[in-house]
């Protein structure tokens, strides 16, 4: 049987193509993978930056076994989940995670560790104008800043750890934070701060060994509330400075070396009555009170 010119080339083109693989809804990664995969649980790719371009919008990348996956840019909504496995990130010089989504996009972090190794410059850069991002069971060490938000969305950070981070270990610049559960330990300046017209909300939350202010609000339209939560061992516990505005509830202050709470001309820093203030260089006072509803 005789076979046309034209029929030979496109069979042969259809034969020699690289496969073309489409997004899926679930991708892996593993530390023996290889990005030309397609990353699929037989086939998984070797980074997260593989993988988010084979996964579809509000997709998941699951960590089949522990490894070190790489520094990745997220554009749209998506979950990376280490699923309790040793899922890490390094980010030596760089940021660990970059998210700069879309308008309704949410964006999930879940059990992730993200190592800076001191030299890092952001663990979790939120930017843009990015809906939802949430970061649960994830620890941030050995960056300038643990987390920077700079989002007009919302970021939800649920039993999570930053560690020596260098300047902040989050600070919430545009948008609302929620932190509930969050422990700051030996982060250089401040373990958590809010700043002008932005809102954020601690929960459960630890500080301990900052030079500067445990939990902050600095700026005009800066508001912070602070509740059931520790500022112990730092320079300052809670520091309300330049129009900022803090509320402080159920909380102790402890063991601060400068002052336990301290406000400034033109801030607020009001207390529900209910807080212990014990064992600071001095003890400071809040500027008001406020009932409990």
């Amino acid at each position: 049987m005789r076979v046309s010119l034209r029929c030979a080339i496109t069979i042969g083109t259809l034969l020699c193509a690289t496969p073309v693989f489409a997004q899926a809804t679930r991708t892996w990664v593993s530390g023996v993978g290889d990005d030309a995969n397609p990353c699929s649980r037989t086939a998984p790719c070797k980074t997260f930056a593989g993988a988010i371009s084979k996964t579809a919008a509000n997709g998941v990348i699951s960590v089949l076994d522990p490894g070190g996956f790489g520094a990745v840019t997220i554009t749209k909504g998506i979950t990376i989940d280490g699923g309790g496995i040793e899922g890490s990130i390094l980010g030596a010089g760089t940021t660990g995670i970059i998210v700069n989504a879309g308008n309704g996009d949410h964006v999930i972090l879940r059990n992730l560790t993200i190592y800076g190794t001191g030299t890092g410059v952001y663990g979790i850069r939120v930017m843009g104008v990015t809906g939802q991002t949430t970061v649960d069971h994830c620890l941030v060490t050995g960056f300038s800043n643990g987390l920077d938000h700079n989002a007009s969305g919302n970021v939800y950070v649920y039993d999570s750890a930053f560690t020596d981070n260098s300047n902040f270990g989050a600070v919430v610049r545009q948008g609302k934070g929620t932190f509930e559960g969050v422990r700051f330990d030996h982060n250089t300046f401040d373990a958590l701060r809010v700043t002008a017209g932005a809102g954020a909300t601690i929960r459960r939350g630890a500080a301990s060994g900052h030079s500067n202010v445990a939990f902050s609000a600095v700026g005009a339209g800066a508001v912070l509330v602070v509740d059931d939560s520790l500022a112990a061992n730092n320079a300052y516990g809670i520091g309300a400075m330049t129009g900022g505005s803090i509320t402080v509830g159920n909380s102790t202050i402890s063991g601060n070396t400068t002052q336990g709470v301290y406000f400034d001309v033109g801030s607020t820093l009001l207390s529900f009555g209910n807080n212990k203030l014990t064992g600071n260089a001095a003890n400071g006072s809040f500027s008001g009170t406020v009932g409990v509803q």
